[in-house]
């Protein structure tokens, strides 16, 4: 016969196992957190810079085809 090794736990020590249980997750939760945030501010970072570009090129396009009326047309 073999002898079992499982040690009862008192419900207090069954409580404290619980509460760092989920202390644990809650802590994860909050790292998780955090790098969303970082993670977001990174890309709103690059959506900003995109959005700059596009206007940029948006601006030089506008004045390529007014270059290019003014060529085609002789206009002056």
């Amino acid at each position: 016969m073999t002898t079992s090794h499982y040690k009862v736990k008192t419900p207090e020590q069954s409580t404290k196992d619980i509460i760092s249980g989920q202390v644990l997750v809650i802590n994860n939760q909050t790292r998780r957190i955090d790098d969303l945030k970082q993670s977001k501010k990174k890309y709103d970072e690059f959506i900003t810079t995109l959005q700059s570009e596009n206007d940029t090129l948006k601006y030089e396009n506008k004045g390529l085809k007014t270059a290019l009326k003014f060529q085609m047309t002789g206009d002056k």
